[in-house]
């Protein structure tokens, strides 16, 4: 059987509605985590976009917006703690790994993510993937937090910025380069204010 995951379904729908508006999730299947719990049939009360109630075969006059979820499964939204938006994943996003420039230059392959960025957003919601963490890219990573934040369609994004590191990677480097070569303390705290200026939400190393 196709598993339909109707988080991040849901999600959309707080994020588009009011704050103060009241909505029922009806008819699906609540899987709980945090104890295994699972309830059939479930009515999920949504309020201020906080769940307030969760209960199995309630039928009930409701006030607000009910949307049917019968034949589908709720659950808390995924967490990816470990992604890289300047890497898209295919055979080009590493020429520091396999070098296939000839191929495929990887200027192309960037400018490509980037003009990707909404797709990507959607494809993590589909998945029921609602927190993504970048864990070390190019500066125009805080700009995919900005954009981010600017949608309903995307995930909660978090980003560190450039890899603070001891080797460097110049195939990388398109002038905003995702690894940085430190060498001294100075250097270091340096580009830490830098990044600060950027109000990261972690630095990595």
């Amino acid at each position: 059987m196709k598993l339909r995951i109707a988080f991040a379904f849901a999600l959309s729908v707080f994020a588009l509605a009011a704050h103060a508006e009241k909505i029922a999730l009806i008819g699906g299947t609540v899987i709980n985590p945090a104890d295994g719990k699972i309830t059939r049939n479930a009515t999920v009360f949504v309020d201020n976009g906080r769940i307030t109630n969760i209960a199995a075969n309630m039928v009930m006059k409701f006030g607000g917006r009910t949307i049917d979820c019968a034949g589908k499964f709720i659950l808390p939204g995924y967490i990816d703690t470990h992604v890289h938006f300047f890497q898209s994943g295919d055979l080009f996003t590493r020429p520091d790994g396999a070098d296939l420039n000839s191929v495929r230059p990887y200027k192309d392959e960037v400018a490509w993510v980037k003009s990707h960025v909404d797709d990507v957003f959607v494809r993590y919601l589909r998945s029921g993937i609602t927190s993504v963490v970048d864990v070390g890219g190019p500066f125009w990573n805080f700009e995919v937090r900005r954009a981010a934040n600017a949608t309903a369609k995307a995930p909660r994004v978090a980003v560190a910025g450039p890899l603070i590191s001891s080797v460097s990677r110049p195939q990388l480097d398109l002038g905003d380069p995702p690894i940085v070569k430190i060498d001294t303390s100075e250097q270091a705290g340096e580009f830490v204010r830098k990044l600060a200026a950027q109000n990261p939400d972690l630095v990595n190393d």
